[in-house]
């Protein structure tokens, strides 16, 4: 399809492609998305990658996956990829693939491969996970973060309206969004975990230093027996205060049947 004739929100994102060869042109634009993903204690995890350039450009768009699994140290675990056939959305369901870690970061890119044109701008990727459980309708959706930075950077963030139910154990997955990947690099992430319950009271939590792509699955109340009275069952938030900190942690709750969580 000519470069006139695409969706015009799309096309201004195109130029043709002139000096560089277009494996470092496309490559350079994806610094891709990334997300956590869970595979232990009974709930796994479902990654669904869509080739959205197909939709954005209203016709054919030739394009490429990679993604990523990282272990909690932050070294890369798994590497998944492949070329889409068309307007297609790939699963992987992490139930179904052999020594994958416990948790980590994901971090996917999709990768044009038009053969005349590129995107003109860095572009990240849009992708969503499914957390669940072996039981019908029990999985719970989220999407992906942006992208992880090879850049250092102050993190503040506030999540408010949390509430603790009878029975539900609260879990933390909190990461370095450092993507430095030299050798050496120094572990760069670090991040107090400040909840605030509804008295005004503040109990903490400090996390790291995290290596580049080192990510936690943090049992609260396992890790500070006191939380859990500090909570209640009255509604509470939470204040993230650090550096270096994948875009938004992602806090969940488990009876060991249903899942409930969200990205902070």
């Amino acid at each position: 399809m000519a470069l006139l004739e695409r969706n015009p929100f799309f096309q201004s994102k195109l130029s043709a492609r002139r000096r560089f060869p277009k494996s470092f042109l496309d490559k350079a634009a994806s610094v891709g998305g990334s997300s956590y993903y869970l595979n232990a204690d009974g709930i796994f995890t479902r990654i669904y990658v869509h080739n959205y350039f197909h939709l954005l450009s209203g016709g054919p768009f030739e394009a490429s996956w990679i993604v990523d699994l990282y272990a909690p140290s932050g070294k890369r675990a798994r590497r998944f990829k492949g070329r889409f056939k068309g307007p297609e959305t790939v699963v992987i369901d992490l139930r179904h693939e052999n020594n994958i870690p416990a948790f980590g970061v994901i971090h996917t890119r999709i990768i044009t491969n038009e053969k005349k044109e590129v995107i003109g701008a860095p572009y990240t990727t849009t992708f969503f996970n499914e957390y669940y459980r072996l039981v019908p309708d029990k999985g719970i959706f989220a999407h992906s973060l942006g992208a992880p930075a090879a850049a250092h950077y102050p993190y503040e963030r506030v999540s408010l309206g949390w509430m603790n139910k009878e029975n539900f154990r609260p879990f933390l997955l909190i990461a370095s969004g450092c993507q430095y990947n030299r050798i050496g690099h120094n572990a760069c992430a670090d991040c107090t975990v400040t909840f605030v319950n509804s008295k005004k009271e503040s109990r903490e939590i400090k996390i790291g230093p995290l290596k580049t792509m080192a990510c936690l699955n943090l049992d609260i109340f396992a890790h500070d027996p006191g939380m859990e009275a500090h909570l209640g069952r009255e509604p509470y938030h939470i204040k993230f205060n650090g550096k270096n900190i994948l875009s938004k942690p992602y806090y969940y709750l488990s009876d060991g049947q249903r899942l409930l969580g969200e990205h902070t």
